[in-house]
């Protein structure tokens, strides 16, 4: 048993809790998988809910992976500083 969430189109939009791959550091981040701050996506992503717009801070899938739904954590999470 795996212990990632497997998203789905019906994720799009969500905040879910994420694991960095390459450094291990987790963090709160939006999943989008059709379109962010205006732009086709060819591949879904996760983006700072704070600042969707900025492409700089998108966390892309392949270097992060859902560890739960940001609503159901009750572990601190370590945000981004800014």
């Amino acid at each position: 048993m795996s212990e990632y969430v497997t998203l789905t189109d019906d994720d799009d939009g969500k905040l879910f809790r994420v694991r960095v791959i390459n450094t291990g550091e987790e963090r709160i981040a939006r999943y989008r998988c059709f379109t962010l701050a205006g732009r086709e996506l060819r591949f879904p992503c996760f983006a700072d809910p704070d600042h969707p717009e900025d492409y700089l801070r998108w966390v892309h899938s392949g270097n992060a992976l859902a560890v739960s739904r940001a609503d159901r954590s009750t572990t601190e999470v370590k945000r981004p500083a800014s």
